[in-house]
């Protein structure tokens, strides 16, 4: 990834990306939790979610992208933020509860991380993470072959960037921890007004690893024009005109045992 994060596009779907969030802390059984840690906070949307389900936690947001974190600041001057990488987390024992929303697919060796955010939680602590299936949704499948029919020379690879396992891989790492756990999916129907903005949604998450990659703006905007032309093959027009863009989600919640 070498560009940063466009705050300002990310929140244009602030509903669709933020539900996943409160779903999940809805799910986390604490009364009255003192130190919470969101890991991968963004702009902020998932840890003012926390802030409200518990207003007097002390909570901490990081995120390593200095632009989700200054519009984080500017939105929410009252909460605590920093710039730091999860791979570089160092806390033991400090926190009720860690939360992640929407990030862990970004971050390599989930074995090693879900151990260290594990090592975060205090006695009873709670970690709690959400991550899209996006691998598993057709417009992923889509956006590949787009992008290798129009850059056949690029040495770019989805896998060194996305990071996504299936429910029995995640199992296998929490089985062999002191924990007791609950893994779920859900698919999120999103009723989109056209198949521009599914693009649109995508344009800073799934599809951005891609557009980084084209240096040319021309490419950048005929590679996304060809994403949207054959977006109706996989995501057909309902008979009143939207689309139903199905929106799969996979849900940790890890207790220590």
């Amino acid at each position: 990834m070498n560009k940063d994060w466009n705050p300002e596009l990310y929140l244009r779907f602030n509903k669709e990306r933020t539900q996943p969030a409160i779903d999940l802390l809805n799910r986390i059984e604490a009364d009255a939790p003192t130190k919470i840690l969101d890991v991968g906070c963004g702009p902020g949307n998932s840890t003012q979610a926390l802030a409200q389900r518990w207003p007097a936690a002390t909570i901490l947001g990081i995120d390593n992208s200095v632009a989700m974190i200054e519009k984080a600041k500017a939105d929410y001057p009252h909460a605590r933020w920093e710039v730091m990488d999860a791979l570089n987390i160092k806390y033991v024992g400090e926190f009720d509860i860690v939360f992640s929303n929407a990030v862990i697919h970004w971050i390599p060796d989930h074995g090693s991380l879900l151990k260290n955010l594990f090592h975060a939680l205090n006695d009873k602590g709670v970690l709690a993470i959400q991550m899209p299936l996006y691998h598993e949704m057709p417009v992923y499948a889509l956006v590949e072959e787009r992008y290798r029919q129009m850059f056949p020379e690029s040495s770019f690879e989805s896998d060194h960037v996305f990071n996504f396992h299936s429910a029995g891989y995640y199992y296998e790492i929490l089985a062999q921890m002191p924990c007791n756990f609950s893994i779920w999916e859900t698919s999120y129907m999103h009723v989109m007004e056209s198949h521009a903005q599914i693009v649109e949604m995508i344009k800073s998450t799934g599809l951005k690893p891609y557009l980084d990659e084209i240096r040319d703006n021309a490419q950048k905007v005929d590679f996304e024009n060809s994403v949207l032309h054959h977006l109706p093959t996989v995501y057909k027009i309902q008979s009143n005109g939207r689309i139903l863009f199905p929106f799969k989600r996979l849900f940790l919640l890890v207790g220590k045992s």
